[in-house]
């Protein structure tokens, strides 16, 4: 599910699992800043943290979330059956390695939670990224994976996992097509296509590769 906001968590989530077979969830950053903005959840607890930054502030509102989800799950995780929660350390393609090395243990280390999964980029420098901290057994999802070469860096970035430690390689489908139906209808191609079939052949090329503890998730 795309939402561990404070009001989901408290209000829908347990029931979600319970009656519709939901075993995980995504930091959803739209969804968190418009709680923040729009529905008050959070306003008792900003106010407790009146006198820190802005983006400090978020941050910690981010953990106490995450911690609170990965809590909600841990009996589906207890049981092996999935049961991960994702964050993200909010550093961008363009950003070093050890930053994104470093956001992720202090929020894998502020979570302190077996189920936390950390959201890495798939970029040149989350590569290198991932393969330092699957080697230091962090949960890792690699998201904004487009291609095949991408998702074979991943595969190998994500191969240093060791067997008590999960990734997942987060392929997007509906990107290609929001972008190519109205191509593919001017030369009287199907619509629809384009992501499905470049999602196939991802998902058949990370098979052939075997990695007992990766799995792919098409978004």
């Amino acid at each position: 599910v795309d939402s561990i906001e404070r009001d989901f968590l408290e209000k829908r989530l347990e029931d979600l699992i319970k009656n519709k077979n939901i075993k995980g969830a995504v930091f959803n950053p739209v969804r968190f800043f418009h709680a923040l903005t729009q529905k008050g959840v959070y306003a008792e607890s900003i106010g407790n943290l009146r006198g820190k930054s802005p983006r400090d502030i978020c941050e910690t509102l981010i953990i106490e979330d995450a911690r609170r989800a990965c809590d909600i799950f841990m009996e589906l995780y207890d049981k092996g059956n999935d049961g991960f929660v994702c964050i993200e350390p909010g550093c961008g393609h363009n950003n070093g390695q050890k930053k994104i090395i470093d956001k992720a243990l202090r929020l894998r280390d502020a979570v302190e939670r077996e189920n936390l999964m950390i959201n890495i980029p798939a970029s040149d420098m989350g590569y290198a990224a991932m393969k330092e901290l699957a080697k230091r057994g962090l949960n890792l999802n690699a998201i904004h994976v487009f291609s095949p070469n991408q998702a074979a860096r991943c595969a190998e970035a994500l191969s240093a996992l060791p067997g008590n430690a999960e990734g997942v390689i987060s392929v997007n489908v509906s990107r290609f097509d929001a972008e190519l139906n109205a191509l593919m209808a001017t030369a009287r191609l199907s619509k629809d296509r384009v992501g499905f079939f470049n999602a196939i052949k991802i998902h058949n090329q990370l098979r052939e590769r075997n990695l007992p503890n990766v799995r792919v998730l098409f978004a």
